[in-house]
């Protein structure tokens, strides 16, 4: 099977949520502590990744970015590292939030 040059639709939209949110960019140390936890992903099989499978391989774009991309990453994988996950949370300030944070917080300060 060949792979195409083209990044996959499901990538590109990955990329553009950039709209919306500010992408957090990651040094370098933080992004060979992000690989690390990539490799831990469950989507992730041989630097591809499973949820953007559309038939044809697509590339794990979380594993060849500096920026922070994936929303599954984000929500599912990055919490293992809480260290990177605060870093992380802090250079980009409020905007860093996946959706349902809001409720999470509110939750959060009900109970404490």
């Amino acid at each position: 099977m060949q792979k195409s040059s083209r990044p996959c639709a499901a990538a590109m939209c990955a990329m553009a949520t950039g709209q919306r949110d500010k992408i957090p960019v990651m040094d370098y140390r933080q992004y060979r502590r992000a690989r690390r936890l990539v490799h831990e992903c469950c989507n992730y099989d041989c630097g591809n990744c499973l949820a953007l499978d559309d038939g044809e391989e697509c590339v794990c774009v979380q594993s060849i970015s500096y920026s922070l991309l994936c929303r599954w990453f984000r929500a599912a994988v990055l919490p293992l590292d809480k260290e990177l996950k605060t870093a992380l949370k802090m250079r980009t300030g409020p905007h860093y939030r996946p959706k349902g944070a809001n409720l999470c917080q509110t939750i959060e300060n009900i109970i404490t």
